[in-house]
């Protein structure tokens, strides 16, 4: 289980495309939701300090990500919008400017995770 978040995470390649970033996103959000299922079958395991500390990171770098994402595909909006207005119409071809792809998940991948191994209620 732990090799398949590894494997996901060293995937994930800096100059890929919007896309391929996005696939190893779901490739590695779905490795952690295993990991934690993993973890919840075990009661020693979800007591374990590490475990709540590595539960409370993911919690925070879920976050973290959700608002980079968003301020991303504004700047990408931004972005198309001026390229496709005057004057960045007439000096788009100039330059050769083109639209940026905006990041998109699919549904799944937008119901953020939860890394709760305490279920209330």
């Amino acid at each position: 289980m732990l090799e398949r978040v590894t494997q996901a995470r060293a995937a994930y390649q800096p100059d890929a495309s919007i896309h391929d970033k996005a696939v190893v996103s779901e490739q590695t959000s779905s490795a952690v939701r295993s990991l934690f299922a993993t973890v919840e079958n075990y009661p020693e395991l979800k007591s374990h300090e590490n475990v709540m500390a590595l539960q409370e990171e993911i919690e925070r770098l879920e976050t973290l990500i959700a608002r980079r994402r968003e301020l991303f595909n504004n700047q990408v909006y931004q972005y198309n919008v001026a390229i496709s207005t005057i004057p960045g119409a007439l000096l788009r071809p100039l330059f050769g400017w083109k639209e940026v792809e905006s990041f998109s998940a699919d549904d799944e991948e937008r119901e953020r995770p939860t890394a709760d191994i305490y279920p209330t209620g």
